[in-house]
């Protein structure tokens, strides 16, 4: 996850993205946070 300075969009990288990681709900719920995340909306639980 990046920070941003002032009048920057937040921005998020991640090094993950192998088609088996897209199996694992921890990694949808990273993607899913970081988009939200990049919107300004809260981040929801994994559970």
């Amino acid at each position: 996850m990046n920070t941003c300075d002032a009048g920057q969009r937040p921005r998020f990288y991640t090094s993950l993205g192998h088609k088996d990681d897209f199996q694992r709900s921890e990694f949808r719920t990273l993607l899913g946070n970081a988009l939200r995340w990049c919107a300004g909306l809260d981040a929801l639980s994994g559970k």
